[in-house]
């Protein structure tokens, strides 16, 4: 895509405005970005859209002011965040309807659906605690707010009526509980809130998340990886302030998560790497 290039399936006229951000790229070469638009009959209500697929090929996943899938009577509001497009040309992105009800769809250009919206039933939780904030604020430490996978698995933060921080994964339709908040996890403290995440093909999640001492002291960060829709299979990855290995004694530092520090990144072997710095 260039700027002033006509931009696929929209009427004659419209174009390629600026190219808003970094695009997301597949492991098959499956290209998706968001653009604005210019040209005839664009308004400020539709100078935004989201596109994906081969390069070379993309086509329109989805415009601000068009009906917004799953949301009846309602439409896309412009400024969708950062999309994820899979070896499958399948696409998982956040954004706003019309209304104002933040969203997360998914699906390949043509077929797009709603996974979740605020307001919605949480998924694992009681009747009537529902969804009221999916973290959807945009790339964060480099990675899209929805994560996903080529088995169409995704990722998400959000925060839960009566329960607070959970973190889910699985189907867009039926996600599982990751991790949630008030949980022991292994390694001490209690989850209070997650950070930056990754999936692999396998079904893997790799992520960051705050953690409270048992006993009076600083809250610390740790990663964790936990096949998604097997509990019993969290894992420690690394937590603030234990030793190293092969660092001579030296600590995990996490920097409150700064300068790239303890952000995951995982493989399709379900090898997780992330950077620290070391104290002591």
């Amino acid at each position: 895509a260039r700027e002033g290039d006509p931009a696929p399936d929209l009427p004659a006229g419209v174009v390629y405005g600026t190219l808003n951000e970094t695009p997301s790229l597949s492991g098959n070469g499956a290209v998706a970005f968001r653009a604005s638009l210019a040209g005839l009959e664009v308004t400020p209500d539709n100078d935004e859209a989201l596109f994906g697929g081969p390069a070379g090929a993309v086509r329109l996943a989805a415009r601000g002011g068009d009906v917004a899938p799953g949301s009846p009577g309602t439409t896309y509001a412009n400024g969708f965040t950062g999309s994820h497009i899979n070896s499958f040309h399948q696409l998982a992105f956040g954004g706003w309807t019309g209304a104002g009800v933040e969203t997360i769809w998914f699906g390949a250009p043509g077929s797009i659906s709603r996974s979740t919206s605020v307001g919605d039933p949480a998924d694992g939780f009681p009747p009537g605690d529902t969804y009221e904030d999916l973290d959807l604020g945009g790339v964060r430490d480099g990675l899209p707010p929805v994560a996903l996978n080529s088995a169409g698995q995704i990722v998400f933060n959000s925060r839960v009526r009566w329960n607070g921080a959970v973190l889910y994964g699985g189907l867009p339709l039926s996600p599982h509980i990751i991790a949630r908040g008030a949980v022991f996890p292994p390694g001490g403290g209690v989850f209070i809130g997650f950070g930056s995440f990754v999936i692999s093909d396998s079904g893997l999640a790799a992520f960051q998340a705050g953690l409270r001492p048992w006993l009076p002291g600083p809250d610390f960060l740790g990663i964790y990886r936990e096949i998604i829709g097997s509990p019993v299979s969290l894992d420690k990855v690394a937590v603030e302030g234990e030793v190293a290995p092969l660092a001579g004694g030296a600590v995990f530092n996490a920097s409150g998560g700064l300068n790239g520090n303890f952000i995951p990144r995982l493989n399709n072997a379900n090898g997780v790497a992330f950077r620290s710095t070391l104290s002591g």
